[in-house]
């Protein structure tokens, strides 16, 4: 017996579950690009993330993990010896540049600044694309940047 009030309802669609990835741990590394403090808070979190990712029982999403970890500490170190770089050069040079005796000094000057500068966009765009690569084929591989060192083991 049937109610006149009972509804037939439809089929539920099948639950679809998300495949296992390390995308998203390559996609926190986007904090780098927020001003002041983002490259400081984007090595917490990924090391955070690893942290936690390190129980998981999916090989891939472990080494993303890592990779993305390696990365960002790799990252740190890459701009801070730029930076030291940078200073250890440009104060010498700063100083050459008003010795009279010295001809020559600001082209010297300019092509230095020019090579530090174009260096530090270098590695911005480098890391930018890192982190874009290590997003897009995280779900299917482990992204092993060639720049990054391994500081943190399995």
């Amino acid at each position: 017996m049937t109610d006149e009030n009972d509804a037939v309802l439809p089929p539920r669609p099948p639950i679809e579950y998300t495949s296992i990835s390390g995308r998203r741990y390559w996609a926190l590394l986007f904090l780098m690009y927020i001003p002041y403090f983002g490259v400081i808070v984007a090595i917490i979190v990924a090391i955070v993330q690893r942290l936690s990712a390190m129980h998981l029982q999916h090989p891939i999403v472990r080494e993303n993990a890592r990779w993305a970890a390696n990365w960002a500490i790799s990252y740190a170190f890459y701009l801070i010896a730029l930076i030291a770089i940078f200073l250890a050069v440009a104060a010498p040079l700063n100083a050459l540049r008003y010795q009279e005796d010295y001809p020559g000094g600001e082209a010297l000057n300019f092509s230095v600044w020019l090579i530090l500068v174009g260096s530090f966009i270098a590695l911005v765009i480098y890391c930018l694309v890192t982190i874009i690569r290590g997003t897009v084929v995280s779900e299917r591989v482990v992204h092993r940047p060639a720049l990054a060192i391994p500081f943190l083991r399995a």
